[in-house]
């Protein structure tokens, strides 16, 4: 005894190629979706990296500056000519900015402390979770901070 086939109509929701309208429409937004956020995350990715590298850049060269044997001032200036030799940001990425900088002596040891910070325009704010983001246009803040250490003969 053979099975009986029978043809439901409610079958034909399939296109002869196996797949609905409807699952490539909703394939497709996934896709639209995920390439958005993608987006955001390469953006928040450069600019975190960018500021970081800035920082280093802008500490070094206060580093050297120190090394050499200038004053206080040129150390500071050095500092201050290394983040402006960092490249230019664009749109989404803006330039960095100077938040701190100290040149402290402590017992034997002299610390050259830099702090920058970078502001970030995601491309698409709507898909961040951060509501404060979300208000100031998509606007992210990175910040870096480093700190050089000199030991040994007093400066």
């Amino acid at each position: 005894m053979q099975p009986r086939l029978s043809k439901d109509k409610s079958t034909k929701l399939r296109a002869s190629g196996g797949h609905s309208l409807v699952e490539i429409g909703i394939a497709v937004v996934l896709l639209v979706v995920i390439g958005l956020l993608i987006s955001n995350i390469f953006v928040i990715h450069l600019a975190k990296e960018y500021n970081d590298k800035a920082c280093k850049l802008a500490v070094l060269s206060a580093a050297r500056a120190l090394v050499s044997g200038q004053d206080a001032g040129g150390i500071q200036k050095a500092a201050l000519d290394g983040l402006n030799d960092s490249p230019q940001g664009g749109y989404f990425i803006e330039h960095p900015t100077f938040l701190d900088y100290q040149d402290e002596k402590t017992g034997g040891v002299r610390h050259l402390k830099v702090q920058t910070q970078t502001i970030a325009r995601v491309p698409f704010p709507i898909l961040l979770i951060d509501g404060e983001t979300q208000e100031h246009g998509g606007e992210l803040t990175f910040k870096s901070t480093y700190i050089v250490e000199f030991a040994g003969k007093k400066q």
